[in-house]
């Protein structure tokens, strides 16, 4: 029988929240289905580090907005720092510590729901093209202009960002009127869970959402200098306890 062969790393990789540098090297040592695999089990499949504490109400938000929404709890997930401890974005911003300030980044995984928003989507191109709706200010129209130039992009490639779809829209209303409730909601739960804000991304299916999450990443990790992850480690080590 054929057995698995897999790179040799520590399972302490799994079962703890990874710091920085660590994930750099992992992501450096493994082959492209070992890091997915890991993607999967940092990302998908463990408490969000801005939850650790208090894991109850990371499920319990997400009962919330699945009733809300009307999909399945396990279809939310949550990523970014928020979830990582760390920002995974491109340099200079790779490693930024989760903090006061930092946003809660949601993700919905659900054809239904991506669906009915690409519907409203279409729904403004329309309204647009027959001049039923049409920018306030200059501030709207450029944000407009930036949105209906990515947006059909984006659907094609199976996510879509409710926030960019005006509220006039039923599907990206919801959405967007339940993340405000939700940002409210967290603080008055406990003083620690205060984001800037909340926001809601939806894929069409895990497909779209690997790979999104993937290129995501792997760009970020290619933007990285030699000095960066050298600054990281520095970083993490004055962070170490000293023994006494």
């Amino acid at each position: 029988m054929q057995p698995f062969n897999t790179t040799e790393v520590s399972s302490d990789h799994f079962f703890s929240y990874l710091k920085p540098h660590d994930f750099i090297e992992l992501a450096e040592k493994l082959n492209s289905d070992e890091l997915r695999s890991l993607v999967r089990s940092r990302f998908l499949e463990n408490i969000p580090f801005s939850f650790k504490h208090k894991p109850l109400i990371y499920e319990t938000m997400r009962a919330w907005i699945a009733r809300e929404i009307k999909i399945n709890p396990s279809e939310i997930v949550v990523i970014g720092s928020a979830k990582l401890g760390f920002s995974p974005t491109a340099h200079p911003n790779f490693g930024k510590k989760f903090g006061e300030g930092s946003d809660l980044d949601l993700t919905a995984i659900s054809e239904k729901l991506f669906n009915e928003l690409n519907s409203d989507l279409e729904s403004w191109i329309d309204d647009i093209k027959d001049e039923r709706i049409s920018p306030k200010n200059e501030t709207e129209k450029n944000h407009w202009k930036s949105s209906l130039n990515t947006l059909p992009k984006n659907a094609r490639a199976g996510f879509l960002d409710p926030h960019k779809i005006p509220n006039k829209y039923l599907t990206a209303q919801l959405i967007n009127q339940k993340m405000w409730a939700l940002n409210e909601r967290l603080k008055a739960s406990d003083p620690e869970l205060t984001f800037k804000k909340c926001s809601m991304r939806i894929y069409k299916n895990w497909d779209a959402f690997t790979k999104q999450l993937m290129t995501n990443l792997n760009h970020a990790l290619s933007t990285l200098p030699s000095q960066h992850k050298t600054l990281l480690l520095a970083r993490e080590n004055t962070e170490k306890p000293k023994l006494a």
